[in-house]
């Protein structure tokens, strides 16, 4: 049992911040794999549709970031962490979003 959460992830951190982060952004990875995942079984898309999902998305990410600020200014450490992790992920996904968006702008 070791005292180092960046090394060892969920079960083993000693501090609630850190396990509440590194399990919120388990949760993240398996919901960002099972999205992907089904866009490889399924056919290609519109650039139309495709800059729908998009500028929706990075509307959603706004969402989950300002949600993540709530969470983080919360007194239980566990919260915190859980707060800290979506703001993390909401950050990522609106630069990932808002790139693509720019690029399928450009397709014409």
């Amino acid at each position: 049992h070791t005292r180092y959460p960046l090394v060892t992830g969920v079960q083993t951190c000693a501090l609630p911040i850190w396990r509440g982060f590194w399990f919120m952004n388990a949760i993240w990875g398996f919901i960002d794999g099972a999205i992907g995942w089904a866009n490889l079984i399924t056919g290609p898309v519109t650039i139309e549709f495709l800059r729908n999902v998009l500028a929706i998305n990075s509307g959603l990410d706004l969402a989950y970031i300002a949600t993540g600020v709530v969470l983080a200014i919360r007194v239980k450490p566990l919260l915190q962490g859980f707060g800290w992790a979506v703001i993390l992920q909401g950050a990522f996904l609106l630069a990932f979003d808002l790139s693509f968006l720019i690029l399928a702008m450009r397709q014409g």
